[in-house]
């Protein structure tokens, strides 16, 4: 089972650096060293290749650079949300840990690409924008809920102030201080 997951985890990865030449030169550094991905209960061992990309480790290796990855860690990076440090804990290697959170940062997957080879290009881009909508409807359902909550506590219950009236006030306030400035000028003028 492991050794599938392996295989699984290290296909995965190597095709999202296929296209990335980048990625693999950053990656080619560290040929040899091995990190270690631990997503309970789940444990992967991925060794970093010659060529910049990644296989299963042997058996048994120590590991340069063990990753731990709380599940909700893995979820919000799969929703779009590449920062991997807020709960996540590393261990090991520091440069080779720096190396793998700028690439987990900066990797993005091409997913309307993979998808065009299957249905083609029409219906992967129809069908990419369908998921970046449904994405992004939690983001545009807070949007008119606050709109709507503002607008009930300024219109309904009146326990603010419209932004008309506060900005009308604000120029009010503005041109008070802009007369008792004239003022305070005429007065110094005629008692000088």
């Amino acid at each position: 089972m492991a050794a599938l997951l392996a295989e699984a985890a290290a296909a995965a990865i190597n095709h999202l650096l296929a296209p990335a030449d980048w990625a693999r030169e950053a990656l080619r550094a560290h040929a040899g060293q091995v990190v270690l991905l631990k997503l309970p209960p789940l444990e992967v061992a991925l060794a970093v290749t010659p060529e910049g990309c990644v296989a299963p480790a042997q058996a048994r290796v120590e590991p340069d650079l063990r990753v731990d990855l709380p599940p909700a860690e893995v979820l919000r990076a799969l929703g779009g949300d590449a920062s991997l440090s807020g709960l996540s804990r590393i261990d090991g290697d520091a440069v080779f840990g720096a190396t793998l959170r700028h690439l987990a940062h900066n990797l993005r997957w091409d997913f309307e690409e993979d998808l065009s080879r299957l249905v083609g290009d029409v219906a992967a881009h129809r069908g990419a924008e369908w998921l970046r909508a449904l994405a992004r409807l939690p983001g545009a359902t807070a949007a008119r809920l606050s709109a709507a909550s503002a607008e009930y506590v300024t219109e309904e219950a009146r326990l603010l102030p419209p932004r008309a009236e506060v900005q009308a006030w604000m120029s009010e306030v503005d041109r008070l201080r802009d007369d008792l400035a004239r003022l305070e000028a005429r007065l110094a003028r005629l008692q000088g």
